[in-house]
Formats: C-alpha cells, structure tokens, sequence
C-alpha cells in the first residue's frame, strides 16, 4: 500500500485496492446487480422522495468525477459489480447516502471477502476525552473523505455498478465504475486514514498531532487554552489537508463565537452558515453521535421517541440507540440491559420478532419512560474549570463496584491550578451486565477493578498523564486482599486478574473506601435517571474536594488480610522437605582412616567391615555389617587397593578425571613429572622414563603414588620403618620403593 500509494496530477491520492494473496478469482455476478438494480427501481418508484434524494446524490457523484462510465471488457477480464442500497442518518432525513454493497454475495463470494481490511489505525471514540481538556472546542469534517482518494486505474473494474444515464428511471441500466474509494468497501476506513495523515506528513507538528490523535474518521475535535490557538491550528491544518491531498476541512462550530467570526460562513457547520453568530443563538451540534450545546459549552441526551415492537429485536435496538462513549448515563444504560437479559433467560426459545414475556412489559415501560429524563441532563463539556494542560498538579480517582447483576468504574479528574485552587470533574465511566453464573462477589469485584485499570490506561493514553498520579479505590476488602497480597498463591482465574491489575497499578495505588463513598456504587443497582445530575456518579464523593487529599497516599500501604488461610481461591501451602546428602564419600573415608596408627590394623577393619560384607559374606544383605571371615591374601591385598583407590580419589580426583577421559593431566598437577596413568584396579602409578625401558613390562616396577603428607604415607613410612628393624632413613625409603610405592616428598616423612 505504502508504495503504490502516490499522487496523481490533479494533486489528489491514488491507492490501490488491497486484494489478498492467492485469493479466489471473482466470478461475474452482473446478474445480481441487475437483480438489485431493478428492485431499487421499484422502490424509488413507490417512493418519490427518496428517488428525488437519490438523483441529487447520483448526480454529485458524476459532477465530482467520482464515477465515469465503463469501457467494455472482453468476457476473460475479472470485474464486479456494486449493488447499491441507500441509508438515512437518523438526524439527516432530507438526504440519504447510496451505499456500494461490496459484502453482498455471488456464488459464495463477495469482494470484501478477497480484500485486505488493512491495520486498525482509526482513533478509539473515547478520544473525546481530550475534547474534554481545554476551554476553546472546535469540531470539524473532512468533506467527503472517502471519495477525495482514488482508485488506482486497473482496479477500478471491481468497482463497476449499473444506473441509469441522467438519473432518467425510464432508461435502460448502464454500466457505470467508480473511481473513487466507496463507503462500504472493507478497506476504505484504513486507506481514507492512511491517505488523510499523508496529506500533513510534512506539516507542522501541532498539525501532525491534531490529524493523528483528534481525528475519527472524517471527524475532528480539538480544545485549545485559548482563541486565537484554536484559529491558527484550524487554518494551517486547511491548510496543509488542501496543499497534501485536496482535502477540505469545513463544517466548522465552536463554543466560541470569536473563533466562528474568523472562519468564511461556507466552512462552518450546514445551521451556522445563514446565522448572525454574533447576535444569533447558536444551534446544538452533533458530532460522534454526541449533542453539544455550543452556547452553554454542554453535553446533552437526544432521545430517540421512535416507539419500538415489545420483541427481541426491537428491545435490543431501543438499549443501543443511546450513544454514550464516555458513560456519563452508564448507571441507567446498564438497567435497560439487565432487564434485556432477564427477558432472555425466560424466554430463551423466542425468535428476534416474536413478542416477549408480557410479564416484563410494565418494567420495560417505566425504564423507556424514564431514560427520556436523560434530556434534562447536562454535563459540561470541560472535565474540569481549570485548563488541564496549565495546571500545577493533576490526580486520577478510579472507584470500582459490584454486585451479583453488574461491574463498574468511574473515573474522576481533580485538577490544581495553584495551591488552593482546585477542582474535580467526572472523567469517563463504565458499566457491564456481570455473568449469569459461576461468580462470586469477590470474583465480580476482582473484574471490577481490571474494568478500573481499563479505563485507566485509556485515561492515560489520551490524556497524558503518569501512572503514579492514579489513585484506586474499592469497598471490597476481600478483592483488596487479593491485589496486595505477597504471601499466597492463587488459583487461575484470580492469579490472572490480579497479574492483570498489578501491571498497571501498585497496591499502595488502591484503597478502601465505605460503600457510601463509592460512586461506582451507583453502577451496579438500580437508578433513576432524573437523579442523575446531582449523583454522586456524576460529581464524585465529596472527599475528593479536600485539599489534602494526596496527602492519604503518602506512607506505607495498608494492609488487607485475605478472609482466611481456607479461601477457595488460594492455592493451599504444601511444605516440601528437601535432604541433600553431600558428596563428601573420600573425605569422610579419609577421616575414618586417620582413626588408626597402624597399616596393618587399617587394612584388616576394611577387609571386615567392607569388602567381605560386599563380595564374600554367604548371608545376602544389602546393608554393611561386620562379617567374621577368615583372611587370606588375596582378600588383603583387595582391601589394600580400596584404600589407595579411595585416597587417590580423594587427593587427585582431578587427575584420575582426566586420564579415564583420555586427557592430559592440568599443567599445575603435583604429580605431572611423574607421567602417572591408571592401571587395572584403578590405580595411579608411576611412568616417568621407566616405560622407555621394553624389557621392564611388570606393574612392580611402576609405583604407586601416594599423596604427600597423607595419613596413609605416614601408616606406611611407620610400617616398613618396622619391616626394617629401624634401620634408618635410606634402608626405610629403599623398602617403600622396593614394595612397589611412590610417596611424594617420601624424604621429610621418613
């Protein structure tokens, strides 16, 4: 898309159609838009307004070369044909608007099937709240924001549709094709986005801002500190939408009448052209299916008196026709879906259009009846009296609640603009029918406050503002307990919220509040609407208008118990006991040696105690024992070689590692010069030049090495210094040698 999205040489965008990879080729369904086609006929005939509405609309559309005639095709080129249906806008029924039906189906298939919707790059409606911030609003419409992007050349054969030449109803259909992007295509949302912050890429950077983050759609709402900021960014954002892409930004209204007088009367809004603005009360304006009184700076309710069948159908549309992206009426909005959803569980089986339950109907009755108060409301526009963007210190206050029918959370600004100066505002709020079955109260508070962290990271995405100026309060302390434990573990379903919730907010965030002091409260049961204004869901408890009120969340957090160590939620504490046996088999040998002063002693308690008790004892067991057998020796000699294998081991383990391994010994070993090796029984023995002699080939004349300073060495030097009758030094170190040992440093110990 980025590539072949380029200019053409009216100024105007030029983007493809963004088909997918290995799609299916499109079949020709011109029959069906005949079909489609002739039943429009018909209704236009029977309806001589709506075939008037049509024309101008038709007309507009060749007057401003969005649609040409099509050439012809030969029968091998793909194309498609757009039925057209018309829709009226609720509050606009003097004009309607064709829609290009690209989901409607041919042999299984339509062209939205085989295009890309592309990324979700529009701007969430809850946006408004920066509408909210600053005292000078302006709203403002991109003027026909689709149809100003065309069509890339080749693709424009998908957009083909039939109408008849002049709007004339008694001639034959012909083929037209738009070379514009249609309303109703799947893609059209993203590439009209795409286009409009193409056209200001190059722009001022308050420009660049106002299009990426104030615009939804084709709509735009911008707060400013003061008038004369309002009217420069308006203009050079005219500005640079006509120089980057012949856009045009008009259907201008303000709360402010200077800002209306700067602007020629074919910008403003279509009931503002023809008005004397500086005399003249000002209409109230729509804009994101929201009402704003510009005189008195206020958002108000237009109720809908169009009276809908007691059905399913006609229920659900009457609960959704109150459009209210910021929840100031939440309370009362979410009675009319409890209610709805009561009517369902009765009456389970009934069709869309089939009457409901008459049990329900007088219910029903009064909460239509009492949503019409809603008119009487009226929020202000600003969140607060001080400007948000000047103000010293700003503070979030987020209340969550529930009940076994609903969860909620409202939010609420308080704003400083000096010391002393302060005031609160209600910011955004929420409500939401709890589930049917399966929840406990502290389950349903837990999803209350994950609703309250919700809402708090649109808060702080749209409004700018750090985490550490968020506040939470809730009136459960079991819920409490859970999101600032340390200690316990949780079952799934909790672990998960409570993950949820802490990776937003700290527990020394959130705090207890009394049921009283809750306004999202007001959420979770029942709620009559003329008692909204005045609510505390609309003002806020009154604490929050104490000057020191950040001053409660200074210190260490509070503390809240779980109700008890048997709560089904926590996961129960299983104590694991862990033994380590540590590995210290040679020096618990070798200090078991150091026991006896005699080789002779040494060597028979082994024979004893372990060789005979592991190979020669005729009683089968696997524990040691002493085993009284007669020696005899091959069976000293036996315990002779476990002593110097376990104390070789434990001296020169590196050493032994290295030569079963078939490496070479460390260059730093004690034992390197004497170029030991291992022979059968595990020994370490001496090499050295003996091994060049051929004719010497008996293990005899290769010693075996004993460490120096050892235990052994000395119960050695001891025994054959006896052998020799105390002969001295060099007969006692010629006998060791001569029985075939090698102690290192041998001269010191004898």
């Amino acid at each position: 898309m980025d590539k072949e999205f380029k200019r053409d040489s009216d100024g105007y965008w030029e983007a493809p159609l963004p088909f997918r990879n290995q799609r299916q080729p499109l079949p020709n369904n011109k029959p069906q838009a005949i079909n489609r086609a002739l039943s429009l006929d018909r209704s236009m005939k029977q309806n001589p307004t709506k075939r008037e509405h049509v024309s101008k609309f038709m007309d507009k559309i060749f007057e401003k070369g969005h649609a040409e005639e099509a050439p012809p095709l030969p029968d091998t080129k793909e194309r498609w044909y757009l039925p057209m249906f018309g829709v009226y806008h609720p509050q606009k029924r003097d004009s309607i608007r064709m829609v290009f039906d690209s989901s409607a189906k041919f042999s299984n298939i339509s062209l939205n099937d085989v295009l890309l919707k592309g990324p979700d790059i529009t701007n969430n409606r809850q946006g408004i709240l920066r509408f909210r911030r600053e005292r000078v609003a302006v709203i403002g419409d991109v003027e026909q924001m689709f149809h100003n992007l065309k069509v890339k050349l080749d693709h424009r054969d998908y957009l083909r549709f039939l109408w008849h030449p002049e709007n004339n109803l008694d001639l034959p259909l012909k083929e037209y094709r738009m070379t514009v992007h249609v309303f109703g295509n799947r893609p059209s949302p993203a590439v009209a986005t795409y286009g409009l912050r193409r056209c200001v890429a190059h722009s001022d950077p308050d420009v660049i801002d106002f299009i990426s983050k104030d615009f939804y759609v084709d709509d735009g709402l911008l707060s400013c500190p003061s008038e004369d900021m309002a009217i420069d960014l308006v203009k050079r954002t005219q500005l640079a939408l006509k120089e980057g892409g012949q856009l045009k930004l008009h259907k201008i209204s303000s709360n402010s009448k200077s800002v209306l007088l700067k602007f020629p009367s074919d910008d403003l809004a279509r009931d503002l052209k023809d008005l004397d603005i500086g005399g003249d009360d000002l209409p109230v304006q729509r804009s994101l299916g929201m009402s704003w009184d510009i005189n008195a700076d206020v958002f108000t309710f237009k109720i809908s008196t169009d009276q809908k069948p007691f059905t399913r159908r006609g229920v659900l549309s009457t609960v959704n026709s109150l459009f209210d992206p910021l929840g100031f009426a939440s309370p009362v909005t979410v009675q009319g879906k409890m209610l709805f959803r009561q009517m369902l569980s009765t009456s389970s089986e009934v069709h869309w259009d089939d009457p409901l339950d008459d049990s329900f109907r007088l219910k029903w009755s009064n909460w239509v009846n009492s949503v019409r108060h809603l008119e009487d409301v009226r929020i202000p526009r600003m969140c607060s009296k001080y400007s948000v963007c000047e103000s010293k210190r700003k503070e979030l206050h987020i209340f969550t609640d529930a009940s076994k029918y609903a969860i909620a959370a409202v939010a609420f600004l308080k704003v400083w603009k000096d010391e002393g100066n302060s005031d609160v505002g209600f910011l955004i709020g929420k409500a939401k029918v709890a589930p049917a079955h399966g929840h406990t109260i502290p389950r349903l508070e837990l999803c209350a406050a994950v609703l309250g962290i919700e809402i708090a990271e649109i808060i702080k995405e749209q409004m700018d503002l750090e985490k550490k100026t968020f506040r939470f309060y809730s009136d459960s302390q079991i819920a409490l307990g859970y999101i600032t434990n340390d200690a316990k573990r949780f079952y799934v379903y909790v672990a998960n919220r409570v993950r949820r919730i802490r990776s937003f907010s700290e527990p020394d965030q959130w705090r207890h509040i009394t049921t009283d002091q809750n306004p999202a409260d007001l959420g979770t049961q029942s709620f009559d609407a003329q008692e909204l204004p005045q609510s505390m869901w609309l003002r806020g408890p009154a604490f929050l208008r104490e000057d020191n009120l950040s001053t409660t969340f200074v210190g260490a957090r509070e503390n809240f118990a779980l109700i008890s160590d048997d709560d089904k939620e926590v996961r129960p504490i299983v104590e694991v006991n862990k033994t380590t046996v540590e590995g210290k088999t040679h020096s618990s040998f070798k200090s078991r040696l150091e026991r006896y002063s005699q080789w002779t002693k040494l060597v028979r308690s082994i024979l004893r105690h372990v060789l005979l008790a592991k190979h020669s004892c005729k009683h089968s067991t696997r524990r040691w024992h002493y085993c009284p057998q007669s020696l005899n020796l091959e069976t000293l000699n036996s315990a002779e070689i476990h002593i110097l294998r376990e104390v070789q081991r434990s001296e020169f383990s590196e050493e032994v590692e290295c030569l079963i391994k078939e490496k070479p010994i460390p260059k730093g070993s004690s034992i390197i010069s004497l170029v030991p090796f291992l022979d059968s029984n595990g020994l370490l023995r001496v090499s050295g030049r003996i091994s060049a002699v051929q004719k010497l080939v008996d293990l005899d004349v290769h010693s075996i090495i004993i460490p120096k300073k050892s235990h052994i060495a000395t119960l050695l030097t001891r025994y054959f210094h006896e052998k020799v009758s105390h002969q001295g030094r060099k007969i006692t170190e010629g006998k060791i040698r001569s029985s075939g040992f090698w102690i290192i440093g041998a001269k010191p110990s004898v």
